[in-house]
């Protein structure tokens, strides 16, 4: 029995060091006052939020000091209408070299919404931030499509960035803890006996 143990122990030792230990979630929220369209719907002076999805393990330096999350998925809420998924390619960026951060359409290659603070000058987009406001910077009146029709802001204030973490458990993670558990079930079994 005690051959056993040691044999499971050394397994889910080998195996944990297979995998890491933790895929790391991180959402981020750009939040602001806008005016604008969203579908067939006017809205003034109401509460945008962008949000994206992704992971961690995402994040490449596309130029010196300029970052991106590539992979994940991006939702606009607005006030009094409703959330809609954006339906081209979306990206979270930070631009070190001017200390921004926020939502970019990767397909069309433009800024949606970034917000201007000091402290993005050293931020790469892989941990947790914020809320840090600052100024707002857009494009005015382009046209970002979304699953409720096109998406335009016309005017917009300061604005807020965030970067919230989670981890979520990796299979070899959960092995480790499996086979330890098993490991103390028979353990206990023997010392019954």
């Amino acid at each position: 029995m005690k051959r056993t143990i040691l044999i499971l122990a050394a397994l889910a030792l080998l195996l944990y060091g297979a995998w890491p230990a933790e895929a790391v979630t991180i959402t981020y929220v750009e939040e602001t006052i806008g005016t604008g369209e969203l579908g067939s719907n006017n809205f003034a002076s109401s509460l945008v939020t962008f949000t994206f999805v992704g992971d961690t393990t995402n994040v490449i330096e596309i130029d010196p000091g300029v970052f991106r999350n590539t992979v994940g998925t991006a939702t606009v809420y607005v006030e009094n209408i409703g959330t809609a998924f954006f339906t081209d390619s979306m990206v979270s960026v930070v631009n070190q070299n001017v200390g921004g951060a926020g939502v970019s359409d990767l397909t069309l290659d433009l800024l949606v919404l970034a917000t201007l603070n000091t402290i993005f000058a050293t931020y790469t987009l892989d941990t947790a931030i914020g809320p840090i406001s600052g100024a707002s910077v857009f494009n005015p009146n382009l046209i970002f499509p979304t699953t409720l029709g096109d998406f335009s802001l016309s005017e917009i204030g300061d604005s807020t960035f965030t970067a919230i973490v989670s981890a979520v458990p990796e299979p070899g993670t959960m092995l480790l803890v499996g086979s330890g558990l098993l490991g103390l079930a028979g353990f206990r079994r023997k010392l019954r006996k």
